[in-house]
């Protein structure tokens, strides 16, 4: 699963090392502010035409995103191996 924390992240901090405000993405996507504002900070989920127009204005590569995984899948997967081998230890007594 992906990481939506992450994805808002890397929207924010790559907008900022662009130099561009919250108003200039905006404008860019033909958007009002606040509109942007409620996207970028995960209140209102982006819509995918509307994403995919951020990532071609930020120049970020969809990938990216990809990587950026949600730490409570990460602790899922270590907590079912955990009951595998404890399953199997129970096999064996």
């Amino acid at each position: 699963m992906t990481n939506i924390r992450g994805i808002k992240e890397t929207i924010l901090m790559t907008r900022k090392e662009k130099g561009l405000t919250q108003k200039d993405m905006a404008k860019k996507l033909n958007i009002s502010q606040p509109a942007y504002s409620y996207y970028e900070k995960g209140d209102k989920p982006l819509p995918a035409n509307q994403l995919k127009k951020v990532l071609e204005i930020l120049d970020i590569e969809m990938e990216q995103l990809k990587e950026l995984e949600d730490p409570l899948d990460t602790i899922n997967r270590s907590l079912e191996r955990i009951a595998n081998a404890l399953e199997k230890i129970e096999k064996k007594l």
